[in-house]
């Protein structure tokens, strides 16, 4: 076997991707996937997720790069291999299931269209039904179905195809939260049964931790982290990862002994650590908040590098519903603070108003960051 067959043999997926929008978005992202591995792709809204996704299936066409399933080039410029000849299989948020077919008509479909007859195609359609926990649902149509349940039927139809590599693209999220947590069961364990490179794109940190073995993470048309899911959420190197994680995180500086962020308003003594730029990252859960008094401002004012605790004065921008009370945004720098409902009822919390906030010392993390503001 050649250097370049062994390689091929090793990685399921290989792509370096180039797509122009008009408008002047640009996605340049890579990816590449072992035999059986999970990637999840994290980002905000408008990110490029999605574009990547089409890249991979054949939606989209490359301004430049390459995508190589197994052994195989499937798009450069020069190359565009169509979608149903890629051996990828595309779920997305609609199940996109033929409304005049049954579920098991759906699944045989996909069966029929690798060669399977009729009758064969059936029987196997009704084993991947039940695969998905829709046993004896086969006769209905999509309309009888709930949104879980065509969910359920699209994933079999998905898999019955024997793709090489799936795409999923945030699949549960229409579904409601105890709908959602069966699913991700399924598509765990019907993935892993089939042996299938996967790609997930999801907002949450539940569907990486639960699907995935690697997260990268797109923000802006390109990588800006990317590790184990464990990795990424413990040491997130953009405000966007840390809300993902549900973390706080201040970028800021260690020198002569001291942190302080990018403002100099925040500080926190830190003798044993090495100067250079970092992340303090702390949970919202760990922020004590209080109205700002008069006494606070000389207190805030006269404080140095505080060894036990790190306070700062903030203003309130917005007040959201959480299930145990609220998530308090603040600003300058951005801050989250979880309040229960008693504190909120207290205290008179308006969006505009100055509040006091702390966090002891032993409940922050430095986290090292290179140049580009990543992880160091």
């Amino acid at each position: 076997m050649t250097d370049a067959a062994a390689s091929a043999t090793r990685t399921a997926l290989d792509a370096q991707v180039r797509v122009e929008r008009a408008g002047g978005f640009v996605l340049d992202a890579a990816v590449s996937a072992s035999p059986g591995e999970t990637i999840a792709v994290l980002g905000p809204s408008g990110a490029g997720k999605s574009t990547l996704l089409g890249a991979l299936a054949g939606l989209d066409r490359l301004s430049a790069g390459h995508v190589r399933i197994g052994d195989r080039l499937v798009s450069s410029p020069e190359l565009h291999v169509p979608p149903a000849r890629r051996g990828v299989a595309l779920l997305g948020q609609d199940p996109l299931l033929f409304p005049h077919l049954s579920a098991r008509d759906n699944v045989a479909f996909a069966l029929r269209s690798r060669g399977v007859s009729r009758a064969d195609a059936r029987r196997r359609a009704e084993d991947w039904l039940s695969r998905v926990g829709l046993s004896g649902l086969g006769m209905r149509r999509p309309a009888d179905l709930s949104g879980g349940q065509q969910q359920r039927a699209a994933l079999a139809r998905a898999l019955a195809a024997a793709p090489q590599v799936v795409l999923l693209d945030e699949p549960l999220t229409g579904l409601d939260v105890e709908t959602a947590s069966e699913m991700r069961g399924v598509l765990r364990d019907q993935v892993r049964a089939v042996g299938a490179t996967t790609i997930v794109v999801t907002h949450a940190a539940v569907d990486a931790a639960a699907l995935a073995d690697r997260v990268i993470v797109v923000e802006d048309g390109t990588v800006v982290q990317s590790g184990t899911v464990a990795e990424v959420l413990r040491a997130p190197a953009t405000r966007f990862v840390a809300a993902v994680a549900g973390l706080d995180r201040v970028p800021g500086i260690v020198s002569a002994g001291a942190w302080r962020d990018e403002t100099g308003m925040l500080q926190l003594a830190v003798p044993a650590v090495a100067d250079g730029r970092a992340s303090a990252v702390f949970r919202p859960g760990a922020v004590r908040l209080r109205p700002m008094g008069r006494e606070d401002v000389r207190a805030l004012a006269a404080d140095g590098a505080a060894e036990r605790e790190m306070a700062w004065a903030a203003r309130i921008a917005r007040v959201e519903p959480s299930p145990f009370g609220a998530l308090v945004q603040t600003t300058a720098p951005d801050v989250a603070v979880e309040v229960d409902v008693e504190v909120l009822a207290d205290r008179g919390l308006d969006v505009g108003g100055e509040v006091r906030l702390s966090v002891q010392a032993s409940s922050i993390r430095l986290v090292p960051m290179s140049a580009d503001g990543a992880p160091g």
